[in-house]
C-alpha cells in the first residue's frame, strides 16, 4: 500500500528537519567557541614583595621638624629598599660598598664610618654595619674596627662587636664587645 504524503506534511517535515540542523549547528557552533572554564581558586596567590635595587645612592636622614639637622649621610655602590620600598635620599634599606658620616646630639658630624654592608631602619634611626667595619672620630681621630657595629642615633651610642680595636694617641683597646658615643669621647669595654 503507497501512501501519498500531501504538501503539507512535507512542508511539516522538512520545516521540522530543518529547525533540528540549525538547533545542531548552533549547539556545535556554541560549543566551538565556548571559552574554556576558569579553574575554581582554591587559595590566594603568595602577595609578591618587589625589591627595588639602585646604585650609587646617597642617603640623607634629617631630624623630623628639622629639616637642617642632619642624623646620617651615606653614600653606597649599592642598596636595596626594606619591605619593597624604591630607595629615595631618606630610606631605610640594606645597602653594600657604605661610607657614612654619623651626627652627634647637635647635628655635628662626629665620625665616620665605613662597612661592606649595613642595614638602615629610618624609623628606629638605627644603622647594623658588618664586613670590616672601620670608623675614625672626627672630634679626636680615635679608630675604631669591629666584625659589626650597631649604632644607635636617639642615644648617640655604638655598640661594637667580634675583635674590636680602639686606637688612639697612646693608646690601643681590644676585645669582643664595647659601647662608645657617637663621637668616640666615651667608651666602656663590656667584654675584654
Amino acid at each position: 500500500m503507497l501512501t501519498l504524503m500531501s504538501s503539507d506534511n512535507v512542508n511539516c517535515i522538512s520545516m521540522r528537519i530543518i529547525a533540528t540542523l540549525v538547533i545542531i549547528i548552533a549547539v556545535l557552533m556554541c560549543g566551538c567557541n565556548k571559552q574554556p572554564r576558569n579553574p575554581a581558586k582554591t587559595a590566594k596567590p603568595p602577595e609578591l614583595r618587589l625589591q627595588v635595587a639602585t646604585r650609587h645612592i646617597v642617603v640623607n636622614w634629617r631630624i623630623p621638624g628639622s629639616p637642617s639637622r642632619q642624623v646620617w649621610t651615606a653614600t653606597a655602590k649599592n642598596g636595596v629598599g626594606l619591605q619593597g620600598e624604591a630607595l629615595t635620599g631618606s630610606s631605610s634599606g640594606r645597602f653594600e660598598g657604605v661610607d657614612c658620616t654619623l651626627f652627634d646630639k647637635a647635628g655635628k658630624a662626629a665620625s665616620r664610618l665605613q662597612a661592606a654592608s649595613v642595614i638602615a631602619d629610618r624609623d628606629k634611626y638605627e644603622i647594623v654595619a658588618s664586613g670590616g667595619v672601620k670608623a675614625t672620630s672626627l672630634v679626636n681621630q680615635v679608630t675604631l674596627s669591629a666584625d659589626r657595629a650597631t649604632w644607635i642615633a636617639s642615644k648617640h651610642k655604638i655598640i661594637a662587636e667580634g675583635s674590636v680595636r680602639l686606637a688612639g694617641e697612646g693608646f690601643d683597646v681590644r676585645g669582643a664587645r664595647m659601647e662608645l658615643n657617637t663621637d668616640f669621647t666615651s667608651m666602656h669595654l663590656t667584654n675584654p
